[in-house]
């Protein structure tokens, strides 16, 4: 199932955020420090298509964040911290809600209300050459479902006491408990471990090492969409609801964490005209999340395409890195580039969707005086790696540039005035890990003036 796209669509969208943050020296004895992070998010939008607004998010946000960094201990210097997060999100059934049933009436939006802990610890030590870090992090993270208010219609409170004689049962009892039937609580405790050696073993180079095991929680888009989904023109589908919509689907799953074991490797030089950093991983995915797309009919052979959050396990492979040359005090020259490639199990039979393809590019910077410029050329290859029912997508290369001005007002205080000019040469360009590729391409040659002030 699609959404017909020949409307204009737009997105209505506020937020509203407020950070309080301390930081206090020597508060305790053997703390060397001790910091404090308290923020409120209130977070709403809209996708408005056409004349009807099709879908009404909002998060709501509080989090707390306290971390205490000791003085070195048998050589160890690092950081205990705690976290504690509060939120409500809404609207990924808004679509239920507003379409509604004309015999019983309307059901308010559901909230998904999440409560998590997490407590982490990081540790560093330097042997000689050789630093070394541990960090390790745990989380406990609850979202529950509330029932929602229904609001039925003034014909069926008419006839609703016919309707519980017969069932046998009150009304609100029985939509109650098959509501929390079809969007069940869940549970995660995901424990997250890596270990890191940092060898600077001459002036400027380093080499580091580090291996993971991290594990991730799936978010509430994944386990719980249901319902068409404008930003992405289809019919979502979450781990926990996607059996209401087709038997083959399976069973709800809850329970699921995906799991990363990784290891990574990086080479860098940090001193001297020439620059250069350069990093290689591996990753191996046990319950990798994604969207898929997935073709089906219904008990009368009408065809529906969902896009099913699904799992699978995965290796993921990549290289990124950078290399510079300063020529004089005025300018330097950046070559830059990534790739990554993306394999499922085996018995998948199929490549994983929206790989991004690999990119290569090269950036000039020169800076005279309260003048400075800059030019960049990014090549984005093609992606012909594709999901089975993914289109390979053309590669592109842009051309942007920056020129700015600064000033010195004195008194710690700046301003800025630039001129930004991006895709110079209006490439017609089509984002590969995008879910509306095809019907939404990147932005076009644009111009931008800004000011920036900093005081």
């Amino acid at each position: 199932m699609s959404l017909d796209d020949s409307h204009t669509a737009q997105i209505d969208l506020s937020s509203e955020r407020v950070d309080i943050r301390a930081d206090y020296g020597d508060l305790l004895p053997g703390i060397a420090h001790a910091r404090m992070r308290l923020s409120y998010t209130d977070y709403r939008h809209k996708e408005i298509d056409g004349d009807t607004v099709f879908s009404n998010y909002s998060n709501e946000v509080y989090d707390a964040r306290l971390e205490l960094t000791h003085k070195p201990l048998l050589g160890f210097t690092g950081t205990l911290g705690v976290q504690y997060t509060d939120g409500i999100f809404n609207g990924i059934n808004y679509n239920d809600a507003h379409e509604g049933d004309p015999e019983l009436g309307f059901v308010e939006p559901v909230d998904y209300e999440t409560e998590s802990y997490g407590l982490f610890l990081s540790e560093r030590q330097s042997l000689g050459p050789v630093d070394l870090e541990i960090a390790f992090r745990k989380d406990w993270r609850d979202i529950t479902i509330p029932t929602p208010q229904y609001n039925f219609s003034e014909a069926f409170l008419a006839i609703l006491p016919i309707v519980e004689q017969q069932m046998g049962v009150k009304w609100i009892d029985f939509v109650t408990e098959d509501f929390h039937e079809n969007n069940p609580d869940s549970k995660h405790n995901p424990f997250s471990a890596s270990l890191g050696a940092t060898w600077n073993f001459d002036e400027g180079y380093s080499a580091a090492l580090t291996l993971a095991r991290s594990e991730r929680a799936p978010s509430v888009r994944e386990l719980y969409a249901y319902g068409n989904n404008l930003a992405t023109n289809s019919y979502e589908l979450g781990l926990a609801t996607a059996h209401r919509a087709h038997p083959s689907f399976g069973d709800p799953v809850t329970d699921v964490v995906e799991t990363t074991k990784s290891i990574d490797l990086a080479f860098r030089k940090q001193s001297g005209s020439t620059l250069f950093e350069i990093g290689l991983f591996y990753q191996e995915v046990d319950d990798y999340i994604f969207a898929r797309l997935i073709e089906t009919e219904n008990e009368t052979g009408v065809p529906h395409n969902y896009l099913l959050y699904t799992m699978a396990d995965a290796k993921l492979t990549g290289i990124d890195g950078q290399i510079s040359y300063q020529f004089n005090e005025a300018s330097r020259l950046t070559v830059f580039g990534d790739y990554v490639r993306a394999d499922l199990a085996e018995e998948e039979d199929d490549n994983l969707p929206r790989t991004p393809p690999g990119r290569f590019g090269a950036r000039y910077d020169w800076t005279q005086s309260a003048f400075s410029a800059n030019l960049e050329y990014i090549r984005t290859f093609n992606q012909g790696r594709i999901a089975s029912y993914e289109t390979k997508t053309d590669g592109y290369g842009l051309i942007n540039m920056t020129l700015s001005y600064g000033l010195s007002l004195g008194s710690e205080k700046s301003m800025n005035i630039y001129i930004r000019g991006t895709n110079l040469t209006n490439e017609l360009a089509f984002v590969h890990t995008s879910f509306v590729k095809d019907q939404s391409p990147l932005r076009g040659r644009n111009i931008v003036f800004g000011v920036g002030y900093a005081f």
